[in-house]
């Protein structure tokens, strides 16, 4: 195990850091993108994944029936089948991504059919080529599942129109603020090359007041907002929490592998427990919320709010985030932060272990 952390190390040494951020970040609404999430959610195929609230809402506007729960157990078969990502967390000391997002996971490759929805703009071109993304038999299958519940997700998509207006406000704001220059700042911390557009797109959500993001088949983030809900002011800081993990996803392997023997060298925590709990979660939560609040909108978070529901990331993630904020300007150094959040993983390893 040493001689493999040493070597780790050395890789660090030797690897030439050189990050180039060309990144577009563009915000939008597409009805195909919409129609994708509703009923992915409503689907739950992945318990833990998918977000309860939009089976909650189909049952209580439009019932249950048999002939929909086999629809629907149909459809997690091919999900379940088909997609890479949501299947587990891996040990970091085997993963080629070791304790930061998986490259792998965050490719449009990783999700087939979330790919296919989001290359088109209408929903009768979407489904009427479905065999680009799936086999004959489950094409068939997936057209089947959408027109079995056509009535009531055209019900549902007619909630959107506000979302069209929500994205061209928020890239207008996003445009205002010079964000390419903090995607810029990112990617030099994660020495990441990024090229190409990254696109946001608005998706309805179940009536509350939660919104919620997922990137997505690659260079996508669903930005999942109630039609109801009020403009609120947090919608980019959700945007660029979500973008640090497609930004960190992007890290040269020998960089993640030599960075997670670093941190595993410090604190070597058992494979069992939640890794992006650790530094991959933290770390999004001090770029993308607190330094782009401190730095881009010039309006820190309050430190007696909760930045995080899991306590832990919560924790970890305002320890961290002074150093970047602190050392924004000149750029902080990815090392120093790992070892951060590894001397909290000590700490937490030392509250379990006395238990």
């Amino acid at each position: 195990m040493m001689a493999r952390l040493l070597i780790a190390v050395a890789v660090l040494l030797l690897f030439p850091f050189k990050a180039h951020a060309n990144l577009t970040l563009t915000v939008s609404y597409r009805e195909t993108a919409d129609l994708f999430s509703t009923m992915d959610n409503m689907s739950d195929w992945l318990p833990g994944n998918t977000i309860p609230a939009y089976r909650e809402e189909w049952e209580a506007r439009f019932g249950w029936t048999e002939a929909d729960q086999q629809w629907v157990d149909s459809y997690k078969e091919y999900r379940r089948r088909t997609i890479l990502k949501g299947q587990g967390s891996p040990d970091p000391r085997s993963s080629p991504d070791g304790i930061f997002a998986s490259r792998d996971q965050l490719t449009a490759a990783s999700d087939p059919l979330a790919a296919h929805f989001l290359q088109h703009t209408t929903i009768e071109a979407a489904l009427a080529s479905l065999e680009k993304a799936a086999s004959v038999s489950d094409a068939e299958m997936l057209r089947g599942f959408y027109r079995h519940f056509q009535p009531e997700w055209r019900l549902l998509l007619a909630d959107s129109s506000a979302l069209q207006q929500r994205a061209s406000e928020l890239q207008a704001r996003l445009k205002s603020l010079a964000a390419a220059d903090f995607i810029a700042s990112i990617a030099k911390f994660y020495r990441s090359d990024l090229d190409g557009e990254f696109t946001v797109l608005f998706t309805r959500r179940p009536p509350g007041n939660v919104a919620s993001a997922e990137p997505i088949a690659g260079s996508f983030i669903l930005l999942q907002s109630p039609p109801t809900e009020i403009a609120p002011s947090y919608w980019d800081t959700i945007v660029f929490h979500e973008l640090v993990h497609f930004i960190s996803s992007k890290q040269p392997r020998a960089q993640k592998q030599a960075l997670t023997a670093r941190f595993l060298a410090r604190c070597p925590a058992p494979s069992s427990i939640n890794w992006g709990w650790l530094a991959e979660e933290p770390l999004a939560v001090a770029w993308g919320q607190a330094t782009y609040s401190s730095k881009v909108l010039r309006s820190p978070l309050d430190p007696k709010e909760n930045w995080y529901a899991v306590p832990w990331v919560n924790l970890v993630s305002r320890t961290l985030a002074p150093t970047i904020i602190d050392q924004y300007d000149r750029g902080s150094d990815i090392e120093d932060l790992v070892d951060q959040a590894a001397d909290r993983c000590i700490d937490l390893m030392s509250v379990i272990g006395s238990q």
